[in-house]
């Protein structure tokens, strides 16, 4: 299975879920996302699909592949229980919230619900 978004294609394989760049920006987020996971401690991780590996200059991400999240689990377990607040701002070098509001950025892993597109970058 193959997606394209504005900056980005993911083909997800078996446990896998590679993202290639489509532009600048996409390279861009996908070092983002392989950075955010790397400097972030471990209650924040929870809350993040895990990438694997981020080829050099970010043309290639490679991550564990979620379970796709409906509309009605994403109101539910994401929206309405507070996920994307439990991020919380931690001062002086916080990214603040990486999160998209959307149900398409979100995925089941492990039993619980994580970001798959966190690299919302203003």
């Amino acid at each position: 299975m193959i997606k394209f978004g504005t900056t980005r294609a993911v083909l997800c394989v078996g446990p896998l879920a590679i993202k290639f760049a489509r532009s600048a920006d996409g390279a861009r987020g996908n070092r983002y996302e392989a950075d955010l996971y790397r400097r972030s401690d471990q209650d924040h991780r929870q809350l993040l699909c895990p990438p694997l590996y981020c080829f050099p200059l970010g043309a290639v991400l490679v991550m564990r592949r979620s379970r796709p999240m409906t509309k009605a689990d994403y109101r539910l377990h994401v929206h309405d229980a507070g996920v994307m607040h439990r991020w919380g701002y931690r001062g002086s070098g916080d990214d603040g919230s990486p999160f998209e509001p959307k149900a398409d950025a979100w995925g089941w892993l492990d039993g619980r619900p994580v970001a798959i597109d966190y690299a919302y970058l203003d």
